[in-house]
């Protein structure tokens, strides 16, 4: 008997699936089944991308309600949104609430700027404020936000006036360059780069030269919330100078 209010572990068994190329395994689910006049909020599943403010949208919102007179009964709630991720749900002009809608952060799950990082996140509720509402308390929030990395670009320093890279004529195309990130990195963020080489096009002195810039990768703290789009750079604004040359005789 399922029909009591508890949370029920491993009892949800799907069926009914097969795959002539699979052996195919259910794996058994929990469900809970909530008291009566306890709020139930269904919010639709949102992908968003690190560093950014996700609108969340509440799909339904409804309870159970047992007046002792009627049997137990489902009622809808109209869901309106007040904006920045707070919403009133309303049976009538008398009977509604108001609260704000997030995801669940667990410790160690934001960022030095104080963003959720990559991962999966269920919502949770907070500044419930009841006018005339019948229900007691909220007592589910189905739904997950999943955050992804944010896209990253990563390339030469540009030195205006001048060129971006200058080296002394040394016989060889080596180069040492200063890379940086575009602004698409999230203020406060630590991300930091590498290369594996850079070279000139050849070894010659001139000027508005090429250099290819390969092997590009980030590191720090905070990473792993983000994609490199490039693995290489170029520029082509540097130059290689003359080697001064002492002859003697």
């Amino acid at each position: 008997d399922f029909s009591n209010p508890n949370t029920y572990t491993g009892k949800l068994i799907p069926g009914g699936i097969s795959h002539p190329n699979y052996n195919v395994i259910p794996v058994p689910g929990d469900f809970t089944v909530l008291p009566a006049q306890k709020l139930l909020l269904k919010v639709t599943n949102i992908t968003s991308v690190y560093g950014t403010t996700p609108t969340f949208t509440i799909e339904s919102a409804s309870y159970k309600y047992d007046d002792l007179v009627n049997p137990v009964r489902t009622i809808p709630l109209t869901v309106e949104s007040l904006g920045n991720n707070s919403f009133k749900v309303l049976e009538d002009a008398t009977h509604y609430a108001t609260f704000s809608l997030a995801p669940v952060i667990g410790l160690g799950m934001m960022l030095t700027s104080v963003n959720p990082k990559v991962g999966a996140y269920n919502f949770s509720t907070s500044n419930l404020s009841k006018n005339g509402a019948r229900f007691t308390d909220i007592g589910n929030v189905s739904g997950t936000e999943t955050v992804i990395p944010k896209a990253l670009n990563v390339s030469i320093a540009t030195n205006p006036g001048a060129p971006d890279v200058t080296k002394m004529y040394d016989g060889n195309t080596s180069a040492t360059v200063n890379l940086t990130i575009a602004s698409d990195k999230v203020s406060g963020d630590v991300v930091t780069t590498s290369y594996t080489a850079a070279n000139f096009d050849d070894k010659n002195v001139g000027v508005n030269k090429n250099i290819n810039v390969s092997g590009i990768s980030i590191a720090g703290l905070d990473a792993g919330n983000y994609r490199l789009v490039n693995a290489t750079t170029s520029t082509s604004n540097a130059s290689i100078t003359a080697k001064p040359l002492t002859i003697s005789g």
